[in-house]
């Protein structure tokens, strides 16, 4: 069993079909790119890396933490494999194996767990010292998409008062076009989605869109948006709707 690192952060165990993977198996993961890419992981024994590059290298599909490993940008997959999940015919194998699968598993894990905090001081350290203020927005971190996107939940009441302040026109201008553009498909049966891209999904509680949707129409309002008023006025009729088939 291999993993899969997704560029929102999100691992995947990869299982092959038989005892080792065939390069079929492999190479199936990447055929929408131009160029597979392999390499060997040195921080963990018996490790090869696999990814690709892409033809268009769009941000919002950038890997930091792979990036961070491979030592170069990133912008799909990586595959880890072990050792002893390689034909052995490919002669790519280290000999001795050094690692067993299990110290492999674990350590491979540890060690991009490592990784992802050492990226999230930095950008906490940024945020700080007023280099940065993209982390004035609390989210909560809920777990994983089918598709491999990183969930979270957006809380108004965990917002911080700098965030109405600095932040919430930026926000509610995004989330006014996101709703705009998605409408009825943002409803999901937990909450509504107010924004989503390649890596991260952010939804609002049902019992809490209320509220955020009162906050973008006093924006609205305030700065002279009465499309943006009359279309949050329209999108309150579905999502009651939604809300009471969901609640039978």
């Amino acid at each position: 069993m291999a993993i899969i690192l997704y560029p929102s952060g999100v691992l995947r165990d990869y299982r092959p079909k038989g005892s080792t993977f065939t390069d079929k198996e492999i190479l199936e993961l990447y055929k929408k790119f131009p160029k597979v890419r392999t390499k060997r992981l040195f921080d963990i024994p018996n490790t090869w890396m696999v990814w690709a590059n892409t033809q268009k290298n769009e941000k919002d599909a950038f890997s930091h933490i792979g990036s961070s490993i491979i030592e170069e940008e990133v912008f799909t997959p990586i595959l880890f494999v072990h050792d002893t999940e390689m034909d052995i015919s490919w002669a790519l194998s280290d000999d001795p194996i050094l690692y067993t699968y299990k110290q492999f598993n674990v350590e491979l894990r540890q060690f991009i767990d490592g990784i992802a905090r050492d990226l999230i001081t930095e950008n906490n350290a940024d945020w700080e010292s007023g280099a940065s203020n993209k982390n004035l927005i609390m989210l909560t971190t809920i777990g994983s998409t089918s598709d491999n996107r990183v969930l979270f939940d957006f809380l108004p009441t965990n917002q911080q008062e700098d965030f109405w302040k600095l932040r919430f026109d930026e926000f509610a201008e995004k989330t006014i076009k996101f709703l705009i553009e998605k409408q009825d498909r943002a409803f999901g049966e937990l909450g509504v989605i107010i924004f989503s891209d390649k890596k991260i999904m952010i939804r609002v509680r049902h019992e809490h869109f209320l509220e955020l949707l009162e906050k973008l129409n006093d924006y609205s309002e305030k700065h002279e948006q009465y499309e943006w008023c009359s279309f949050i006025k329209y999108f309150k009729d579905p999502w009651e709707k939604f809300l009471n088939n969901v609640n039978k």
